[in-house]
């Protein structure tokens, strides 16, 4: 059984993310968070701590960030951190 969160949205200052970028679609996503946490890139990420910013979020171990809706299935996203 699948365990519901609850997802905030809050509004923020404007900020650079960097991460893993892909084009993928609402069906594919999952496999792109996998690859996000079977990957390298939190180990990256890491190794820019001291450029990290955002104090006002919580710490995670990555924020996805969906845009460019080329249609209602296929967009781009990254998973990454603010710096």
């Amino acid at each position: 059984m699948a365990e519901m969160k609850k997802i905030i949205y809050k509004e923020a200052d404007e900020r650079l993310m960097v991460g893993m970028f892909r084009e993928t679609s609402f069906s594919n996503a999952g496999q792109v968070w996998q690859d996000f946490f079977q990957g390298d890139t939190i180990e990256k990420l890491n190794r820019l701590s001291d450029a990290k910013c955002c104090d006002d979020i919580d710490e995670n171990d990555g924020i996805g960030f969906m845009y460019d809706f080329r249609d209602k299935q296929n967009f781009n996203i990254i998973i990454g951190d603010f710096v």
